[in-house]
């Protein structure tokens, strides 16, 4: 990823794909990491209730486009990147919203700038409005922000409580229940190895044998491609997109 410059090209490589029943799959590692699997299955327990909200941050540095090999680099070109950080970083969040949820985004409206100021022609920050086929509706901060590092949270309401994964502070995944006595937090116990790139290589080599479903199909990839660029059509136009969902 960057995967295409136009959704497009992807939507002609995912009919292909599925005329030769092959999979397509964005390099999208995060689905594998043990709290996310176990956020989602609380969620799909319905150990939070009927969602309501969700909150999505996910902020890199500002000091790499500073540099003269960024921008002569094709990460700095939408021509040749289809976008800037959106379609390179946000694209996690984006894609975990819908994988825990198991919603996906029905419609977006936002904007994008360049607030650095570097010479790029690709978007250094993004805000998004989202909506989600389950009625509820969530927002995507997304941008080169910082001096060094990352911060990144993921928050979801529901109508029997409310979960929280925090990275920037450590804190992978803790929740609390409206039913728990006021106060209560519980916390994710267990590893949190493996993650990361490594285990996504040995679930993508699982699934060509056969032996599992993949990490995600090619309309999975498709779907938050397809909200990427509907995202980019929204702040050219400044009017709501609506989603295509399969």
């Amino acid at each position: 990823k960057p995967s295409c410059t136009s959704i497009e090209q992807f939507e002609a490589l995912v009919q292909k794909a599925d005329g030769k029943h092959l999979n397509l799959m964005l390099a999208l590692a995060n689905r594998n990491n043990p709290e996310v699997k176990a956020a989602r299955r609380m969620i799909r327990k319905g150990t939070f209730g009927n969602i309501y909200g969700i909150e999505l941050n996910y902020v890199a540095d500002q000091t790499r486009l500073t540099s003269k090999n960024y921008h002569a680099g094709w990460f700095a070109q939408k021509k040749r990147a289809g976008g800037g950080h959106l379609i390179w970083l946000g694209i996690h969040w984006l894609d975990l919203a819908m994988y825990i949820t198991d919603s996906k985004i029905t419609d977006v409206s936002g904007f994008i700038t360049n607030i650095g100021g570097q010479p790029l022609d690709v978007e250094d920050s993004a805000a998004l409005s989202l909506k989600f086929d389950k009625g509820f509706l969530g927002t995507l901060t997304s941008g080169y922000y910082l001096n060094r590092g990352k911060q990144s949270l993921i928050k979801i309401w529901g109508s029997k409580g409310w979960l929280e994964m925090d990275y920037s502070t450590g804190k992978y995944l803790q929740w609390s229940l409206y039913s728990d006595k006021p106060g209560t937090v519980h916390k994710f116990e267990e590893s949190v190895q493996p993650r990361g790139y490594t285990p996504c290589v040995q679930a993508a080599v699982r699934s060509v044998l056969e032996k599992e479903p993949p990490t995600l199909n090619s309309h999975d990839s498709l779907q938050v491609l397809r909200t990427i660029y509907a995202a980019y059509k929204a702040a050219e136009t400044g009017q709501t997109q609506h989603i295509r969902v399969d």
